[in-house]
């Protein structure tokens, strides 16, 4: 009987060590980080085209990592309530806190993008390249103002849906 109840143990300590894992990769994912953005090499619209692209590829992975949740959530209820249908009276409390825990670290990994994205691309990227272009008596250059930050704008939209 006690080696039962051990294992039981086990198997428990080790779904919450799996669940903590993934919340906190999912608090840590850096969508916006890049290889070195080389100016010159890329018209802006690439650049956030390409930027697009590898994003939805991170989402992808963090939503796969967000569904994984669940089935170790249902398998840690069948093992403490002896049910498996995901909405125990007994887990509702737990639930929940593993919902907040999860939102909280999206909300880090959002702020944290954000961040970054400020840090890195806005003042190595975007606003060298709109001044530029501001102070360009090329007046294809000039109007491409315009359109850059149209491309931006897209863009941030996009990211943060």
């Amino acid at each position: 009987a006690v080696d039962v109840f051990k294992g039981v143990i086990s198997q428990t300590r080790n779904i919450f060590v799996a669940i903590d894992k993934k919340i906190v990769l999912l608090s840590g994912f850096e969508l916006l980080e890049w290889p070195e953005i080389k100016i010159f090499e890329t018209t802006c619209e690439d650049f956030f085209g390409d930027a697009e692209i590898h994003i939805e590829r991170k989402i992808s992975t963090m939503v796969g990592i967000y569904r994984s949740l669940g089935p170790l959530l249902v398998k840690l209820e069948s093992i403490t309530c002896k049910a498996s249908t995901g909405e125990a009276a007994q887990m509702r409390d737990y639930y929940r806190a593993c919902e907040a825990r999860v939102l909280k670290a999206l909300i880090q990994m959002m702020l944290s993008n954000l961040e970054y994205f400020h840090e890195e691309v806005m003042d190595h990227v975007i606003i060298p390249y709109v001044e530029t272009a501001f102070k360009s008596t090329d007046e294809l250059i000039a109007s491409s103002t315009d359109q850059i930050k149209l491309v931006f704008v897209r863009f941030l939209k996009n990211a943060i849906e």
